[in-house]
């Protein structure tokens, strides 16, 4: 999930949600071997940044490039995502496949429990990880780089944040 929400800081302090969630990946990576693994990008709209590979090194650099920035259309599209990825898979190849989100769970497209569903019918597992506080924080407005206060709604409402885990256990 690469969406404005991600950038929150209720995590940790110093690191947004996206961040940890960066982290979280290349560790996951590390302790692979020999399994293929790719990313799927998504905000509003999602698109494939790594296809499968095997080149855990080639997928970190990209990783390390993920920003909110790189998707003009803001929101939420988890469905999308799912979709994406259930696309990349060789179905024939008879080897297990995962499908692990990354996200705070605001989905915005609401079409995310359907392609669950559609994953787990073609016997695809789909993990969540759920990325924030369900408490709520506001999302940091960033200007070259620096925060330069909170983002606000066009009422001039300080938005906010909260880590949907309903959502994403129904999803998992």
């Amino acid at each position: 999930d690469i969406s404005n929400s991600m950038r929150a800081l209720d995590l940790d302090p110093k690191r947004d949600r996206l961040k940890v969630a960066k982290m979280a990946i290349e560790q996951l990576f590390n302790k692979l071997h020999g399994d293929k693994v790719g990313l799927v990008l998504f905000a509003g709209d999602a698109f494939v940044q790594v296809p499968l590979t095997i080149d855990y090194g080639a997928a970190k650099i990209f990783l390390s490039t993920v920003r909110p920035e790189m998707m003009s259309n803001q929101g939420t599209a988890i469905g999308l995502a799912i979709e994406k990825c259930m696309n990349s898979f060789d179905m024939e190849n008879g080897v297990n496949k995962a499908i692990v989100v990354l996200s705070d769970g605001e989905d915005h497209e609401g079409d995310a429990i359907n392609q669950a569903q559609l994953a787990f019918e073609k016997n695809i597992i789909v993990s969540a990880v759920g990325m924030g506080d369900t408490r709520g924080t506001p999302i940091p407005d960033y200007k070259n780089g620096k925060i330069v206060g909170m983002k606000k709604d066009a009422n001039g409402n300080t938005v906010t944040t909260h880590l949907n885990e309903a959502m994403l256990r129904e999803l998992a």
